[in-house]
């Protein structure tokens, strides 16, 4: 059997598996370094940090749309749960992942609030929406939930002017909470609004209908027609 180091060395001289990418494999990976690395921080090796002025609008319509819908049982119960989480306050062993209780601690530390964080998820989650044939919806999507939360508080520094990069597990634990176990509000929120803009949509539509519908426009004119001439005479 093949020594693991030999291996890596037979492995790096192919090409990176990710099209169009001439770069050559990391270690015992399928793709380059840099593929590598983001697949492991986003999910996929062709995902990318979502910044927030990219949802911007959404995270809007979510503030507003779950602001209207305060009293629902399933964003109260929701959010009630996710303060669990982030307070550690949950079920015994529901925290076990030692990156996880960290970065929950520093979500806690600065105050950040439940309900906040699931309106920045649904935002996520709506922006993706939107970008279906741009984003992908299965493990970006879940990476991009998590570090969208957890990039709520503010970051470790680490030296002079460096911030600790937030681990890929938490990203992916978070995420998956946030997509599976809260998925039915989470969802819910979307379905709500692109419903309510739907609506909207349909409404202006209305007002540009005619008032005669188009089959029976020349029957109804001819005889909306004054009679004239001849057609007094019996």
């Amino acid at each position: 059997m093949a020594r693991l180091s030999d291996q890596i060395k037979r492995n790096e001289k192919n090409r990176c598996t990710f099209r169009g990418c001439d770069s050559l494999r990391s270690g015992i990976s399928k793709y380059c370094e840099h593929h590598k690395q983001t697949k492991v921080y986003h999910g996929e090796p062709q995902g990318r940090t979502i910044r927030p002025w990219e949802y911007k609008d959404e995270l809007a319509e979510v503030v507003a749309f779950t602001e209207k819908h305060a009293d629902h049982r399933g964003l109260r119960n929701a959010t009630k749960a996710l303060d669990y989480i982030i307070n550690r306050a949950g079920p015994e062993g529901s925290i076990s992942n030692p990156a996880m209780i960290r970065e929950m601690d520093r979500l806690s530390s600065h105050g950040v609030d439940a309900l906040r964080a699931l309106q920045e998820a649904a935002a996520v989650r709506l922006f993706f929406r939107r970008r279906n044939q741009l984003l992908s919806e299965n493990r970006q999507l879940t990476f991009a939930l998590g570090k969208a939360v957890l990039s709520l508080a503010p970051r470790d520094r680490v030296g002079v002017k460096g911030y600790r990069r937030i681990p890929p597990k938490p990203r992916k634990l978070l995420g998956l909470y946030l997509r599976d176990d809260l998925g039915g509000v989470v969802n819910g929120i979307v379905q709500g609004i692109e419903t309510e803009n739907q609506q909207r949509e349909d409404f202006k539509k209305s007002l540009y209908d005619p008032f005669i519908p188009a089959d029976r426009e020349a029957e109804d004119a001819a005889h909306a027609l004054p009679l004239v001439g001849n057609e007094l005479d019996l």
